[in-house]
């Protein structure tokens, strides 16, 4: 959902004298706040779990990255245990502590974790150039905070996580966008990796397969979105996967058509995965990629191995990280 659509925005009164300026306004009755410079816009909605739904470059013709459902559901509330999918499902969304929905040590953690279901705290009188959003969880004894900067044609995502619990906490976070997919777009990833399949309909990718990027399997290309589909052109498909950041810490969707990309970009030593998800119609019919940091290659928190720091805080234990994400141009 662009921000085009919203009521008009009143801009705070000190922000004209800073490289990066807020814009108060609403959006389906909700209270959104827009962060622009010269060079990109973002816009997020702090009530329904701090969701990104609009990043673009303020050039004449950007490309909107970020998806909504073509059936325009807009913006709404949902309860704790709304199913993801019944959700607005636009643009991006914090999941903490899974992935799946799942039960822990007997507590059910909802479907897409806790967060995006929630209002999250925001005060906007506190900055002038960056939306600083928090929330504590109910699920499970973590708070979390993210804080969104621009610097040029990069966004800053920096986190803030702290196990307020006097033991050891395991977690499972992922960074989960939902990109809009064109026709020539390309996934290009920046180094290599390996590819481990954890879910697929309508390919010959089966869970469980690994291989190298872009091609785990004959006739499928991952850089293309191009998953081999079974059956007659059209079949519904979709694939979710997991690569490896050790040697591939950036990731780009590129948009040919446009001569646009869009890169994120991470540091391996706090996450040591990238989530790949795309759907050509098998997700609710739904076409859309989306590209994943995330501190574990896993779905659920209960597919967790015990024991790797990334995803385990220890008791009290503060935890800071940072996904970038780049808008630049290419050649079509």
């Amino acid at each position: 959902m662009h921000p085009s659509h919203a009521s008009s925005p009143s801009e705070h009164p000190h922000a004209r004298d800073r490289s990066s300026a807020l814009a108060h306004h609403a959006i389906d009755g909700f209270p959104a706040v827009t962060l622009r410079n010269a060079s990109i816009a973002t816009t997020i909605v702090p009530a329904l779990g701090a969701r990104m739904i609009s990043l673009h470059a303020t050039t004449p013709g950007a490309r909107e990255w970020m998806w909504a459902p073509p059936d325009h559901r807009g913006l709404f509330a949902c309860a704790p245990d709304t199913a993801f999918e019944n959700g607005p499902a636009a643009g991006l969304d914090e999941c903490i502590p899974t992935v799946a929905l799942c039960t822990m040590d007997g507590t059910a953690i909802a479907d897409h974790g806790e967060v995006w279901s929630r209002a999250w705290d925001y005060d906007p009188s506190a900055e002038t150039d960056a939306i600083t959003t928090r929330i504590a969880l109910r699920s499970w004894p973590l708070s979390f905070q993210r804080r969104v900067s621009l610097d040029g044609s990069s966004v800053h995502f920096d986190y803030t996580l702290v196990n307020t619990a006097d033991r050891a906490v395991p977690y499972l976070w992922a960074f989960h966008p939902l990109f809009t997919l064109g026709a020539r777009d390309e996934i290009e990833l920046v180094g290599t990796s390996d590819v481990r399949v954890t879910g697929s309909l309508g390919s010959p990718l089966k869970t469980g397969d690994r291989g190298p990027w872009p091609t785990p399997h004959s006739g499928v290309r991952l850089d293309l979105a191009a998953l081999g589909a079974d059956g007659a052109p059209g079949t519904p498909a979709q694939c979710k996967a997991f690569l490896a950041t050790a040697h591939a810490p950036r990731i780009a969707l590129v948009d040919r058509a446009r001569g646009q990309r869009l890169t994120l970009a991470v540091d391996p030593a706090q996450l040591p995965a990238w989530g790949y998800w795309v759907s050509r119609g098998g997700w609710h019919g739904h076409t859309h990629v989306a590209l994943e940091a995330t501190n574990a290659p896993a779905d659920a928190l209960t597919d967790l191995t015990p024991g790797p720091a990334t995803h385990t805080l220890a008791s009290r234990e503060t935890r800071t990280w940072r996904v970038t994400l780049t808008l630049d141009t290419v050649s079509r």
